[in-house]
């Protein structure tokens, strides 16, 4: 799952940027989305279960690149679990329009989605995901 050239896959890379801090998951919608209001800043949702083998590649592989920590850092990041079937899950997979996971959405304080990775993203994908708001636009996918 990486970023599809060796050099941006390398730690020792000369372009490669400082390591960014862990990032600190939010697991609640609406405290999100104040953070989010407070903070100025868009929600990155990651959708994830512990039971998908492709969820965990994602928190392995993707979550701890360092590239993919420093651009997610500029939101404020919400994992919900969908490891059980419980209202509040089924829910907020039926608001956001989820049928699988992982998947990754932007949305905004109030809500609306942005844009959105769904299935088996790599490091490439998230990155190209939050950096198209980096000038305010969006994308979709």
């Amino acid at each position: 799952m990486g970023l599809g050239s060796p050099a941006l896959d390398r730690a020792d890379a000369p372009s490669a940027p400082p390591p960014a801090r862990e990032l600190r998951w939010l697991d609640n919608l609406p405290q999100a989305q104040v953070a989010a209001r407070v903070q100025r800043r868009k929600v990155l949702v990651w959708f994830h279960a512990n039971w998908s083998s492709a969820s965990l590649g994602l928190e392995r592989e993707v979550w701890t690149h360092p590239e993919v920590r420093q651009a997610a850092s500029a939101f404020v990041p919400l994992r919900l679990d969908l490891s059980g079937s419980r209202p509040e899950s089924d829910g907020l997979m039926a608001i956001f329009a989820v049928d699988s996971v992982p998947a990754v959405l932007v949305i905004d304080d109030a809500g609306r989605e942005l844009g959105r990775v769904q299935g088996v993203p790599e490091a490439a994908s998230i990155l190209a995901l939050v950096r198209s708001f980096e000038g305010g636009r969006t994308l979709r996918r």
